[in-house]
């Protein structure tokens, strides 16, 4: 065997975490007591050390709090372990320092006692889900390890976990990221298998119909993504319910566990959202679980993850509304100005104001995703996503290793797609500035002429439909800020377009610089103590055309904490009219919301204003609008104003007067 050089320098004789961490086997015998609020446990802890030099000392990764206990025993011998509270990457880690260290090369066994007072574990319906539950060896990020587990608890409770569940009361998972508990009172499971895989659906009892819908897409899911893509990384897949009262959706709670929130609530949302939140959920099994994220903030795994869940929907039938609606939050967001760069710094990141997990982690990634599927075709982009999945299954994968895939199977270089799409604020827009066609020798020349009025170059489909029904499509050139696309056909042009398919996320207004520096005047704005300096703001607002109904709301509210009623009013009676159409950019509540407050908020001013019959009346209209916003709050605590029903009801009996 060859002699490996040693580590050398001031770090070998402080601490490194290996380059490579071992693959880690956890013995975990445990007890849940849910009345006192406690788990306590005993685990074996084995791996062998994988570097070529003594480990002094070890980290693990589990939450400090009173009531927490851990005690470490290393073959054999007790080994001090302290808690640590600094640091975002040293946060809830305990440092042991070892007593004799492990030699390279060497298998070890460490021994582990534990104890967590986590309060009460209120049910209330929807279960108790824990996730960080026991001790955990931590080497600086996320590993794949393998688990035995047996827990004791109340035989009332159904227990669902990541992993299989064995005969004898033990649960294995092998190359699990993290291992989640479920624990539920009252609920009931149903189960399928998926070609060897088992899929167990949790539930209360209300929600019968919606876990037979999410089990039989969860099967059907399971066996697409393995003839798709052929593999799946786990031989189990849990779902039970989310911690939500709302079906917003769902989440990944740990390898092979996944929670979607209230699926007693089925009729609230179509049968698409719950067959589409399945498969999503299940694409976070490659992506995320099976593949981890290196980059913070990870929006790699979820675009890659929704490029599966899209293959899905696509190969059912079922319609791609969902996914374009996640494009349209990215398009709104750039078009109120929004930086939508999605290669940020920690730093950078922790000072964004804006809707960064909608517009950006799932709306841009899928943007950045489809755009790459789209130029390079679905079998190349498929031998891409196999590739990744194969080559970096347990292991970690950023934007830098995912473009060096995309460049190595494509045989191209890549820079300028990512330098425009990860780290940068560019945007796709692309007009048809010009369209002639004219009969040439009994055949028609079409040109169309394909202008760039965004920031980001990319190459765009264009699609032409003559008057015979026949289609040409063909692709314009990146390079080029304008350029025409010549087709020659039989019959004349009926009809141009640019994406027909809606595979690229495009803007579709052209941005002006103007409006830009209004958004940020208002966005940096207080939303009180403005004074005079809202009606400055205001005449910019009116000369640039400003779209983002969020913004004329907020000056709305400056104009009016000013006493400028009478503008105030203009500004709502706006807002109240674009609340009537699209919602524009920005719309991130239903119209109906936008107008209710509109509306409500018009009564105030009129009241303040003497206009008591006209008030009365904008109050009328709102207590109309009101039940198709569901019920939802809007509250403005910086005037004690929470605008409801019984708001609405009150403001119709007396009229609103100012406090402070």
């Amino acid at each position: 065997m060859p002699i490996l050089p040693q580590a050398s320098g001031p770090l070998a004789e402080s601490f490194c975490w290996p380059v490579d961490p071992p693959r880690v086997r956890y013995r975990i015998d445990g007890s849940i007591d849910q009345v006192r609020g406690e788990i306590r446990g005993r685990e074996k802890v084995g791996f062998t050390n994988p570097t070529s030099a003594p480990m002094a000392r070890l980290t693990f990764r589990w939450p400090l709090g009173v009531g927490h206990e851990f005690q470490l025993t290393v073959n054999g011998e007790p080994t001090e372990v302290r808690g640590n509270t600094g640091g975002t990457d040293l946060a809830d880690t305990w440092v042991a320092n070892l007593s004799r260290p492990i030699g390279p090369g060497q298998p070890v066994e460490l021994a582990v006692s534990f104890s967590l007072r986590a309060g009460s574990f209120k049910d209330e319906g929807r279960g108790v889900i824990l996730t960080d539950w026991h001790p955990r060896l931590w080497w600086g990020r996320e590993t794949h390890d393998d688990f035995a587990v047996k827990l004791a608890l109340p035989e009332s409770h159904v227990l669902a976990t990541t992993g299989r569940h064995a005969a004898n009361g033990v649960i294995r998972a092998s190359g699990a990221r993290s291992f989640g508990i479920f624990l539920g009172q009252g609920h009931k499971v149903i189960e399928g298998d998926a070609g060897g895989i088992l899929v167990r659906c949790v539930f209360p009892p209300a929600a019968g119909e919606c876990a037979a819908l999410v089990l039989a897409t969860a099967l059907d899911a399971i066996g697409f993504y393995r003839e798709r893509f052929k593999v799946y990384p786990q031989d189990a897949l849990t779902i039970v319910p989310g911690g939500m009262d709302r079906p917003n959706g769902g989440y990944p709670i740990a390898t092979g566990l996944v929670g979607l929130h209230a699926m007693e609530k089925m009729v609230e949302r179509p049968e698409l959202h719950w067959r589409w939140i399945t498969a999503h959920e299940i694409g976070h099994q490659y992506w995320g679980e099976e593949v981890m994220e290196k980059d913070n903030p990870g929006w790699l795994w979820i675009g890659l993850g929704l490029y599966a869940d899209r293959e899905f929907i696509r190969a059912r039938g079922l319609g791609l509304e969902q996914h374009r609606a996640l494009l349209r939050r990215y398009t709104d967001g750039v078009k109120s100005y929004h930086d939508t760069t999605a290669g940020l710094t920690a730093e950078q990141h922790a000072r964004v104001t804006f809707d960064f997990n909608n517009e950006v982690m799932h709306g841009k990634s899928l943007a950045i995703v489809s755009a790459l599927s789209w130029m390079f075709g679905r079998d190349t982009f498929e031998r891409i996503y196999r590739r990744c999945l194969a080559q970096f299954a347990g292991r970690q994968m950023g934007v830098a290793e995912f473009q060096r895939v995309c460049e190595e199977e494509s045989r191209q270089d890549l820079t300028w797609f990512f330098e425009q799409w990860v780290r940068s604020n560019r945007y796709l827009a692309y007009g048809i500035a010009s369209q002639e066609c004219v009969q040439h020798g009994g055949r028609y020349l079409t040109e169309i002429m394909v202008e760039r009025v965004g920031t980001l170059h990319m190459p765009i489909p264009v699609t032409c439909t003559f008057a015979d029904g026949t289609k040409q499509s063909k692709v314009t050139d990146h390079l080029l800020d304008s350029a025409p696309v010549l087709f020659e056909s039989e019959a004349p042009l009926a009809e141009a377009q640019l994406d027909p398919d809606g595979e690229l996320a495009m803007v579709d207004v052209r941005l002006s610089e103007e409006e830009a520096e209004v958004h940020r005047a208002i966005d940096e704005m207080p939303w009180t103590s403005v004074g005079s300096r809202s009606l400055k703001i205001l005449e910019r607002a009116k000369t640039a055309g400003l779209r983002d109904m969020n913004l004329w709301f907020k000056l709305a509210l400056a104009l009016y904490d000013g006493e400028f009623y009478a503008e105030a009013l203009d500004v709502l009676e706006r807002l109240q009219m674009k609340a009537r159409g699209d919602g524009g950019p920005g719309h991130q509540v239903s119209t109906a919301l936008w107008r209710i407050a509109a509306l409500v908020w018009q009564g105030h001013l009129l009241d303040l204003l003497g206009r008591r019959e006209e008030a009365i009346s904008s109050y009328r209209e709102a207590a109309r609008l009101y039940p198709e916003t569901g019920g939802v709050r809007i509250q403005q605590d910086q005037y004690g104003v929470v605008i409801d029903a019984d708001w609405i009801a009150a403001r119709l009996g007396t009229p609103f007067q100012r406090v402070g």
